[in-house]
């Protein structure tokens, strides 16, 4: 008992030493698997933006068809006059 009360201040100081590397080390590693999940998270994003931009531009395009489809459908039935089909022809040219 005596013994470690002689030791005791060596005791506290490597202690205290070697909490403060594993806390420098634990920090360390903190912020690098911070720094990757902030990059991948970045990067889902880039992704899900660049699908929604194809999504919208797709459904654009699928309007565009179906209209399309319509005025074809049209003059196949002869619905449309031409002063109809002129403005859709220079709205949304084929």
């Amino acid at each position: 008992m005596l013994d470690i009360l002689r030791n005791l201040p060596l005791i506290l100081a490597l202690s205290s030493a070697l909490s403060t590397v594993f806390y420098k080390i634990f920090q360390r590693f903190i912020k690098r698997i911070t720094e990757k999940i902030e990059n991948e998270l970045a990067e889902i994003s880039k992704r899900i933006s660049a699908i929604e931009k194809n999504a919208a531009t797709a459904h654009k395009d699928l309007e565009k068809e179906v209209l399309r489809l319509q005025l074809l459908e049209g003059l196949i039935v002869s619905d449309f006059q031409r002063v109809r089909l002129h403005i859709f022809m220079t709205v949304m040219p084929l």
